[in-house]
């Protein structure tokens, strides 16, 4: 598209204000299915497949994709200009023949389904299953663990973080320590996580602003679950990243805290041909979590998410899963970076 700059007659091609239509509404999954791709069984959403543009999309590349979504016989669901993503809705069973017929198109980054992100977050699941592995790990060269007992090999983070394996581990207090006599940048820091409950305890509230994915402000207990099995990543990570309380300190306590969860919407998806109330992060989810969290003033994001591949899988597929999460998060990179924000990924 052809405009007048504000300088005066002169004239300039801009890929930033191109003449689209459907406006940026996604539709959100409503069934979720499995598919074998590149050796791996992944969850996606039904009858749903996202094309990712170039950063510097034309005009022709895109109406390119909306032909040829129309002829694979594809919809276009939204538009999404900021992130360069393109939704569209396809016949079940199609989803992959729709992805593999854009893919290649002029000006297109990836053309994917829209795959979960991760299923759900279980902090106390996820703590002893890595430090099992650790231990096990250190085992194989050494008999020094033969002596623990089978409840120390249970262990799990205390939310409140009054001290535990993992910090002593990754050795938070000589990181605190030399942190003492250092001023801080006041930035707000954004976490694109699950939520942040409403006892939480571990940053000053005033400090603290949560949203859903969408964007709409939450306020009330924003977890899932109960007991052991509550959601309680984004508590985490919020109180190693900002905590400020006598129980949790954290490496900035004086930045802002946008918490965006994209976990806690418990929706109705079909699973197995049953209409269940389950927790699934899509990747649509993920970029609108980040996009809400940016919008809202974070100039550095934590994601902790990462690719489903596992240490198990051949190298082949745990490289062509992270080449393709990379692709699908490079759309985020990349509006990050015109809104002046760092974005840091992170899975443990």
């Amino acid at each position: 598209m052809t405009v007048t700059s504000s300088a005066g007659s002169d004239t300039e091609t801009r890929a930033d204000i191109l003449d689209v239509d459907p406006s940026a509404t996604t539709l959100d999954p409503s069934e979720v299915q499995s598919f074998d791709i590149d050796g791996q069984t992944l969850e996606a959403a039904s009858q749903q497949v996202i094309v990712l543009m170039v950063e510097d999309v034309t005009q022709a590349q895109i109406d390119a994709v909306f032909a040829g979504a129309e002829s694979a016989g594809a919809g276009v669901q939204a538009f999404d200009l900021d992130f360069r993503m393109i939704q569209l809705t396809t016949t079940a069973g199609e989803e992959l023949n729709v992805a593999e017929a854009l893919d290649g198109l002029d000006g297109v980054s990836i053309a994917s389904l829209n795959f979960v992100d991760t299923e759900d977050f279980n902090i106390e699941n996820q703590n002893t299953k890595g430090f099992e592995a650790w231990q096990n790990s250190q085992e194989a060269k050494t008999n020094i663990f033969t002596q623990i007992g089978a409840e120390q090999r249970k262990v799990t983070i205390d939310s409140s973080f009054t001290g535990g394996y993992w910090v002593d581990q990754i050795g938070l207090e000589d990181a605190l320590s030399a942190l003492e006599d250092i001023t801080l940048d006041q930035s707000p820091i954004g976490i694109v996580d699950t939520g942040l409950p409403a006892t939480q305890g571990v940053i000053t509230e005033s400090r603290v602003s949560r949203f859903n994915f969408r964007g709409d402000a939450i306020t009330d207990d924003d977890t899932f679950g109960t007991g052991e099995g509550q959601s309680t990543h984004g508590l985490n990570v919020a109180a190693f990243a900002a905590g400020d309380t006598a129980t949790a300190q954290g490496v900035n306590a004086s930045s802002d805290v946008i918490i965006v969860d994209v976990s806690s919407f418990s929706r109705p998806l079909t699973l197995f041909g049953l209409e269940t109330p389950i927790v699934r992060t899509f990747m649509s989810d993920s970029t609108k979590g980040i996009r809400t969290a940016i919008e809202e003033g974070a100039t550095v994001v934590n994601v902790s998410l990462g690719d489903s591949s596992e240490c198990s899988d051949s190298q082949t597929v745990r490289l062509d899963s992270r080449r393709r999460w990379r692709a699908f998060k490079s759309s985020a990179v990349n509006f990050a970076r015109r809104n002046d924000a760092n974005m840091v990924f992170f899975r443990w």
